[in-house]
């Protein structure tokens, strides 16, 4: 799937896609994940409690960027969901 990002007077293509991250609460079986979530795919990572809540959001949107690999700059920020991060260009 291909994303259009309009500028003015010209039509930036991208191939990159939102992505968006959710806290999964631990089971019987599994401890507490990130799952991060695009149209490409997705990865879900376990918790580390050393980390913040943010830092493990980031740690599961990294994880997905390398399996897609997808490089270039995301920024992130908080929903009543989770978190959502987006496409802003390659660095």
């Amino acid at each position: 799937m291909t994303w259009f990002s309009l500028v003015p007077d010209q039509v930036v293509e991208s191939t990159q896609q939102s992505i968006t991250t959710r806290q999964l609460g631990p089971t019987d079986t599994l401890g507490a994940r990130v799952k991060a979530t695009c149209s490409a795919g997705s990865v879900t990572v376990g918790w580390r409690s050393e980390r913040g809540c943010s830092e493990n959001h980031v740690a599961a949107v990294t994880t997905l960027l390398e399996k897609l690999e997808w490089g270039g700059k995301y920024y992130g920020g908080c929903t009543k969901n989770g978190y959502v991060f987006v496409y802003v260009g390659e660095v």
